[in-house]
């Protein structure tokens, strides 16, 4: 979903060393992705968590006391 609204906003979504990035010609077309993924929220929120979300509390707790 991600992808086809960046590519409606004339942005595109790349994945480097594990990250994901989201990038634009522009701020504006930047600010157009983000609109557009506001208008599309509730699509978004009813979406099931990923499995990696379990356990992401804990794993990021753990990541604050180094």
């Amino acid at each position: 979903m991600i992808i086809e609204l960046a590519t409606l906003a004339g942005c595109g979504v790349d994945q480097r060393g594990g990250r994901w990035y989201l990038y634009g010609r522009s701020v504006t077309d930047l600010h157009a992705l983000g609109r557009a993924i506001v208008e599309h929220r509730e699509a978004f929120d009813a979406l099931p968590a990923p499995a990696w979300v379990e356990g992401l509390a804990e794993e990021l707790e753990r990541a604050d006391d180094y």
